[in-house]
This record gives structure tokens, sequence and C-alpha cells, in this order.
């Protein structure tokens, strides 16, 4: 998965294409791997949304990956991200909630 991973890197950072790159993480998070390259994937994944400003995918991987490392350090920094968007969504004006 190691090759998944450089291209997707590829193609997110030199060749402007984060469709390219969020399918191949997703690939590499729902096929047979290693815990360790599940987590890099999802990671990666939260990372390519912040990025792209995509905040719904963003909140559903973190909600994803807050659920499935439940009782580790990454589980529960996910989490917490989560209740930084709730925090935020809260306090906007009614008319900026998207």
């Amino acid at each position: 998965h190691a090759a998944r991973f450089k291209l997707a890197d590829l193609y997110r950072r030199h060749l402007d294409n984060p469709l390219a790159a969020e399918r191949l993480y997703l690939e590499v998070r729902n096929g047979q791997v290693a815990p360790r390259e599940e987590m890099f994937a999802g990671n990666m994944l939260i990372e390519l949304y912040r990025e792209t400003g995509r905040r719904d995918r963003q909140i559903v991987e973190l909600a994803r990956f807050a659920e499935r490392w439940r009782g580790t350090a990454a589980g529960r920094s996910a989490a917490e991200a989560l209740k930084e968007f709730g925090a935020q969504f809260a306090a906007a004006p009614a008319g900026a909630r998207a």
C-alpha cells in the first residue's frame, strides 16, 4: 500500500487532483490492511478534507475515526476535533450554518 500512499501524495500535492488522492486513500482504508495503514489513510483523508474545505466529509471522517480508534490517543484527538466543530457550529449565526 506504500505505492498507493505515494501516488495519493503526488495527486494531492503536485497534480492538484484531490479526488484521485481521496479515491486512493479510501481504497487503502477500506481494504484489508494493517491497523497502522488504516489509521494513516484515515488521517490523510481528514487532512485532505480540511485542505479542500470539505467540512461535511471532514466531520464524517472524524466521527468514523473517533469511533474506530476509540480508546487511543488518536481516537480521543478526533473526538475532541468533533467537539470543536460542534462548538463552532453552535456559535455561528443561524444564516451561516451549512
